[in-house]
């Protein structure tokens, strides 16, 4: 049997048959017919027997297993009782036949009836397929905001774990999933080492790997192995690399290792500063422009220091300003002069002011700029 195109009938039936089953305080899954809302009046253990009993398309409902409120107490009720959510809920499951989803939608008191049960503050993956695929890692709040969100055409729906969200408009339409991961407490991002490598954290400072961005996109290092494993790029790195780690770990493929220390000592590596960074191949033309650009960093009162040399104009180095003695992450990029102008003499935060460094570093004789 076809569903109706008007929902207005079945949603009151449905309505009906929910508010009596929430007063006899029954539990368990219920079969609504799509056709006209009425129920088989059992209960089944959970949805795949509901589903498997029916021989006409359905939506199914989970009724709360403690005691809810009636509807006439006037308190929120965790599944679809007024006739207008009911309506929305009987036009989600007609486009969810088959799928083994069932709808999410707005209740009258404001929130969201069909999410499934997770910790507040829970992680999501959170992938977007549209023209483009995005992937990255967010809280509860976002993905509940994001099916909130009013207008566009979009429905939510739920296979229990992970949470879709279809946006019809404006076009092209994009498909949203969010997938749980953990719990919100369950890791951190810590400060990064002198290779500006972020230690992903989890319980009492233990570190399951290291994410990093190289030339652009972005790696993670499992603990206690070497490899190196490209897994993002551009904004959504970051959380892609931080994912891939949280789930190796989840699956048992890492093991965690007491976190360290924190940032390194620079004072600690002794000896001269390789010329290329250890992932850096020495080809004649990286040689070339490596031992240019530590020409270039003397000249202008920078060091390198650290465990590794020149990594590229994109990549951070970790340098000494030899005017003040400060220390910290740079990109070359930004140290560089540009179209045959000296760098400028605004360095860093907090370092001398700009006519002080103009006068103790002889470069800027040659030709002044602001």
């Amino acid at each position: 049997m076809q569903p109706p195109e008007n929902f207005e009938t079945a949603a009151q039936a449905m309505s009906e048959t929910l508010t009596r089953s929430l007063e006899a305080n029954a539990s368990g899954w219920v079969a609504i017919r799509l056709s006209d809302g009425r129920s088989d009046g059992r209960y089944y253990p959970d949805h795949a027997q509901a589903q498997a009993a029916q021989a006409e398309p359905c939506a199914y409902v989970h009724l709360p297993d403690a005691p809810t409120p009636a509807p006439s107490a006037g308190l929120p009720v965790p599944i679809p009782v007024e006739v207008d959510e009911c309506a929305d809920y009987l036009r989600f499951s007609a486009e969810l036949v088959g799928t083994g989803r069932t709808p999410i939608v707005h209740s009258r008191s404001g929130g969201l009836i069909g999410l499934p049960e997770a910790p507040y503050g829970s992680i999501y993956r959170k992938e977007e397929r549209g023209r483009k695929t995005w992937q990255s890692l967010v809280r509860d709040m976002e993905m509940r905001c994001c099916v909130s969100q009013p207008g566009d055409g979009r429905m939510a729906s739920t296979d229990g774990s992970t949470v879709y969200v279809s946006v019809r408009e404006p076009w092209p339409p994009c498909e949203i999933t969010y997938t749980w991961i953990s719990e919100g407490a369950d890791y951190r991002i810590g400060d990064p080492d002198i290779e500006c490598r972020y230690p992903v954290i989890i319980g009492d400072d233990e570190c399951i790997g290291w994410v990093f961005r190289w030339h652009g996109a972005w790696y993670a290092n499992p603990a206690g192995s070497e490899e190196e494993q490209r897994v993002g790029d551009g904004s959504t790195g970051k959380d892609a690399a931080v994912y891939y780690l949280i789930t190796e770990y989840t699956c048992g493929r890492i093991t965690p290792t007491a976190l360290t220390g924190g940032a390194c000592d620079p004072a600690a590596f002794i000896g001269p500063v390789p010329l290329l960074h250890r992932r850096m191949p020495a080809t004649p033309g990286n040689i070339e422009t490596a031992l240019r650009v530590m020409a270039t960093a003397k000249e202008f009162r920078w060091r390198m220091v650290g465990p590794n040399g020149y990594a590229g104009s994109d990549n951070h180095g970790y340098w000494l300003c030899e005017l003040c003695g400060w220390k910290g992450f740079r990109y070359w990029s930004h140290m560089r002069g540009r179209n045959g102008e000296p760098p400028s003499p605004q360095r860093h935060p907090g370092c001398l002011p700009k006519d002080q460094v103009r006068a103790l570093v002889p470069a800027y004789q040659k030709k002044p700029t602001d």
